[in-house]
């Protein structure tokens, strides 16, 4: 089963000429993922989030997503920028949220 694209964010830190991108895909239940993402960025979690991935603090994520979700979630570091987040309901995984984050050089072009 192949991930699909959710939403990608991009946040220009102050003073600098690169932009930091949060791109977010899953699978299984992608309904409930998108509801997730859509609460995390209306609720101002976003960056927050970014800077748990980047120093790989899995109890900030986690409590972080214990705001807009009320299931128990398993997080796996599959590289330095990219997490999977596994969603659970009575035991058993039921969506899987890849969250990535890349840094782009700046350009006049939208993301």
């Amino acid at each position: 089963m192949d991930f699909t694209r959710i939403a990608r964010f991009c946040f220009r830190p102050l003073r600098s000429r690169r932009r930091v991108c949060l791109t977010f895909s899953g699978r299984g239940d992608v309904a409930y993922l998108r509801r997730v993402v859509r609460k995390l960025r209306r609720l101002g979690l976003l960056r927050l989030l970014l800077v748990a991935i980047l120093t790989g603090d899995v109890l900030g994520i986690r409590r972080i997503l214990a705001l807009v979700s009320r299931f128990p979630v398993r997080i796996r570091f599959t590289s330095g920028r990219t997490v999977r987040i596994f969603f659970c309901r009575n035991g058993v995984e039921f969506a899987v949220l890849r969250v990535g984050v890349t840094f782009v050089r700046s350009s006049n072009r939208s993301c």
